[in-house]
């Protein structure tokens, strides 16, 4: 007799899943074809999720594209993290619905896209507004920011306008200078504030800060006076020792600007930005 083996059983067929998979969205941070700032991101706030103008947002939008499907380089170390909230970073920009289109070449002006229209805008008198509130509150909260100079600046004045930097060396002690006096008319200068550079020439700007304090005794005379004309003349430093701004540092200069009390004007009045319609370019080009 031979010996037969049993039969294998039927293989089991596959049960089929009751419900079908949903395919999962890709997920990374959105960037625009062509643009150097990140799309908008979604926004808990509803006060923040405002979209830019013309560009309604899709209601299914949920997902966003990676940097590969969108043929962008993937966000700079600087910008926001992914979920995060994107005031103070690139998106803000977008946000307001300014799309940058690049420089200008001349005065270090930019020019972006609003709508339909082109705005032109100055970054150097956005940078004294910066400043210029910034120095102000440093005053209001007796915040002090100062850097020392690795040889003291030593210092001979006439006695009318020693004594005239005697009696106001609290007001430029708390913007951030310290100067000693060093025997009869004679001072030296130690520290200097972070908004004058180091290469600046500090003994002319403290003996033209002191006349000037002498030709109006009751401008300074008076603490908030005094503390808006200092906060002018280190509005004027900073935009000055600025070098040209990078793409990169646009969108924070941005942020700070619209986090100012008047971001369209400069602390003398001159016009930040301003607007070329659609209408008026193409009266122009007739």
């Amino acid at each position: 007799e031979e010996d037969t083996a049993p039969p294998s059983p039927a293989p089991i067929p596959a049960i089929p899943p009751p419900f079908p998979r949903a395919p999962q969205a890709e997920t990374g941070n959105a960037t625009r074809r062509g643009s150097p700032f990140p799309a908008e991101k979604p926004a808990s706030d509803p006060s923040r999720a405002t979209a830019a103008a013309g560009s309604p947002r899709a209601p299914a939008e949920s997902a966003t594209t990676t940097h590969a499907e969108a043929g962008t380089p993937p966000a700079t170390p600087s910008d926001d993290p992914a979920g995060e909230d994107s005031r103070g970073s690139a998106a803000g920009v977008t946000r307001r619905g300014w799309n940058y289109i690049g420089k200008l070449g001349f005065d270090g002006l930019l020019l972006f896209r609003v709508g339909a229209n082109l705005l032109v805008f100055n970054p150097r008198i956005a940078l004294q507004r910066i400043w210029y509130e910034r120095t102000l509150a440093r005053f209001r909260k007796a915040e002090r920011r100062s850097q020392a100079l690795l040889i003291p600046e030593p210092m001979e004045f006439e006695p009318v306008l020693a004594d005239v930097l005697l009696k106001n060396m609290a007001t430029l002690e708390a913007a951030g200078f310290a100067v000693e006096e060093f025997g009869r008319n004679f001072f030296r200068v130690t520290e200097i504030p972070d908004w004058l550079s180091l290469s600046a020439d500090v003994r002319m700007f403290v003996r033209d800060l002191v006349d000037r304090i002498a030709r109006l005794p009751a401008e300074f005379s008076r603490g908030n006076v005094a503390h808006d004309a200092i906060a002018r003349i280190a509005a004027a430093q900073a935009a000055r020792n600025r070098e040209a701004f990078s793409d990169e540092e646009i969108p924070a200069l941005l942020d700070e600007l619209f986090a100012t009390a008047q971001p369209n004007v400069g602390p003398n009045g001159q016009k930040i930005f301003f607007e070329i319609s659609r209408a008026e370019i193409a009266r122009r080009l007739q």
